[in-house]
């Protein structure tokens, strides 16, 4: 969260969203709320790859990142009008 400033409070229309319940390496049960993309939520190992600046998860990463810039341009457009 540090590493964001929100300047937007509306959510992209192509997120997602999932909850996980899981039990860390000392046996206690944490929980973990997880929004983006679809590949972000559903692949697990999307976000391994993509932190290893794979080429195919880049490729996700980046046609997500153009959707929700156009959403956001659209957005943007709506509300000057």
């Amino acid at each position: 969260m540090e590493l964001f400033e929100l300047t937007n409070h509306l959510l992209p229309l192509i997120w997602y969203f999932d909850f996980h319940q899981y039990k860390n390496e000392k046996g206690e049960n944490l929980q973990k709320a997880i929004w983006g993309y679809r590949e972000m939520i559903s692949d697990a190992e999307h976000h391994i790859t993509l932190t290893e600046e794979k080429p195919e998860a880049l490729k996700v990463f980046l046609k997500r990142k153009r959707q929700i810039d156009e959403f956001e341009e659209l957005n943007e457009f709506r509300l000057k009008q």
